[in-house]
């Protein structure tokens, strides 16, 4: 293989403990999988050089060895009642919607497992494309894009709350 990008590992659909055997087979001490594991599923860090308690020959070595691939977020569709439509590209580039439904109790969170759904909902295009299987992979990829899409619009709405606070008129 001449093309670097083809020999490294997807990490993202692998378990702590193929994680532990991958950093070993890197040299590495069995609890920098744990670091690892945690910068990709709980803080979900793509980029091997925001994950900072790696040290950074660490980092350029996962940088050289392996990838982590998130669903990239091609556009967002607003709806007047605040839900959110996202048009998201594979990493085989196909493409799929994921939609985000607040409620007053809760919020949902659709994200179909695979390309198309047989289920025709009026408020999703997908269903019209039919269905086309998915690996469970292509479902890991999508969720952290969403989670760090929709916590960046909160925080957006945050900072825009507290502006309007500290600039009201008391």
């Amino acid at each position: 293989m001449s093309d670097t990008t083809e020999m490294r590992r997807e990490l993202l659909g692998l378990t702590q403990d193929e994680l532990r055997e991958f950093m070993g087979e890197l040299g590495e001490k069995p609890y920098r999988a744990r670091q690892l594991f945690q910068a990709i599923h709980r803080r979900r860090i793509a980029s091997f050089d925001r994950i900072t308690d790696l040290p950074k020959t660490l980092r350029r070595i996962l940088d050289q060895h392996a990838v982590v691939t998130f669903t990239g977020i091609e556009n967002v569709f607003l709806s007047s009642d605040g839900t959110r439509r996202f048009l998201l590209k594979l990493s085989d580039g196909s493409e799929v919607e994921s939609v985000f439904m607040p409620e007053q109790r809760r919020d949902t969170i659709c994200i179909s497992s695979q390309v198309g759904c047989p289920l025709a909902c009026d408020f999703c295009m997908t269903g019209v494309i039919g269905l086309k299987g998915r690996s469970p992979q292509s479902l890991q990829e999508r969720i952290p894009s969403l989670v760090n899409s929709l916590e960046a619009e909160q925080e957006e709405f945050n900072q825009f709350g507290a502006v309007l606070e500290k600039n009201s008129l008391s």
